[in-house]
């Protein structure tokens, strides 16, 4: 689910990584990836140590981040993670094997195949912000390039994108623009 697909990264101009919707990109994609891997390990008897140093990481983001919409987009994120530790940890409490017993593979299966965690939750929502995202961007997707721009469905076949990215050209969002 990137939003930004990192062989475009090359051709990325230093004016354009300054834009907003340049960064918003970024924030997003690193909001849904890292949603997608803990929400896999939200089920987990070790989700709390799983998840510190990523608390941690999100916790100094968002203290030192200028912009607002990044600082509550990672702010509600790190909630999220630390309202799953503390499910799991209250779940964990009243359990009497060890993590590392084979017992530990069935903790909370069923609360896991009916997605309770709150980071599963989280989770779908995340899921369908970046869908909504990603429709909009595939409608207003625009190739620029030595030529005219080329839009939506009318782009370039990758043999011809190839050409294109030889040359130099570069993909980007019309609402970059």
């Amino acid at each position: 689910m990137c939003f930004i697909s990192p062989k475009y990264f090359r051709y990325i101009s230093k004016p354009a990584v300054k834009t907003r919707a340049f960064q918003e990109a970024c924030v997003y994609s690193v909001v849904e990836e890292l949603v997608e891997h803990l929400s896999q390990w939200s089920c987990s008897v070790a989700f709390f140590e799983l998840s510190f140093i990523p608390s941690l990481r999100l916790r100094s983001f968002y203290k030192s981040a200028k912009a607002e919409r990044f600082r509550k987009e990672m702010k509600q994120l790190n909630s999220q993670v630390e309202a799953n530790s503390e499910f799991v940890n209250k779940k964990r409490a009243s359990i009497n094997f060890q993590p590392n017993e084979s017992a530990a593979a069935s903790f909370l299966e069923d609360d896991k195949k009916t997605g309770e965690s709150p980071l599963s939750q989280y989770a779908v929502i995340i899921r369908q912000r970046a869908k909504q995202r990603n429709k909009s961007l595939v409608e207003s997707d625009v190739i620029l390039g030595e030529e005219s721009a080329v839009s939506g469905k009318n782009a370039p076949s990758s043999e011809e994108e190839e050409d294109r990215n030889e040359k130099g050209a570069a993909a980007f969002s019309s609402s970059w623009l």
